[in-house]
C-alpha cells in the first residue's frame, strides 16, 4: 500500500529531484550558512530553506573512499535515512560529507548515521 505524505512536492515517498539539492547554488548556500553537526566520520551542514520540506545533498570524495562501488553504497545509505526521516526535520537543506574515518561496515554506518540524525533532529528544533 503506497503512504502519501503531508505536505510532499510529489505523491509518491520515494527520493524523488524536489527532494535533492541539484545546482551548486543550492551546496554553497549550505556551506555559507555554517550550521553544522558531526559524528566520527560524518559531517552535516544545514540551513533552513522556504520550503515546507527538506532536501539533501551528499558529498562523497574519491580520496577518502577510492572505490566507486562503496561511494554509490554510502549514498544510496545517507538518501534512504533521509527518505526514511525526512518528516522528522521539515524545512532544512542539508549536505552530509565524508570525512575520513566514515566507517562502510552498514552496521557501524548505521549506528553513526543514527546518532548524527538525532543530534540533527536536535539542533534543527532549538528555538
Amino acid at each position: 500500500m503506497l503512504r502519501l505524505e503531508k505536505n510532499s512536492p510529489h505523491p509518491h515517498p520515494g527520493f524523488s529531484r524536489a527532494y535533492r539539492l541539484t545546482t551548486k547554488a543550492d551546496y554553497t548556500a549550505v556551506f555559507q550558512e555554517q550550521l553544522k553537526v558531526s559524528q566520527g566520520g560524518l559531517l552535516a551542514l544545514y540551513k533552513t530553506n522556504q520550503r515546507s520540506y527538506s532536501r539533501l545533498g551528499v558529498i562523497v570524495s574519491k580520496s577518502i573512499v577510492r572505490k566507486a562501488t562503496a561511494r554509490n553504497r554510502l549514498k544510496r545509505t545517507f538518501r534512504e535515512c533521509f527518505r526514511l526521516r525526512k518528516h522528522e526535520i521539515e524545512g532544512f537543506d542539508l549536505v552530509i560529507l565524508v570525512r575520513k574515518g566514515c566507517p562502510v561496515d552498514q552496521t557501524k554506518l548505521s549506528k553513526e548515521l543514527n546518532t548524527l540524525w538525532q543530534r540533527l533532529t536536535a539542533c534543527c528544533h532549538k528555538p
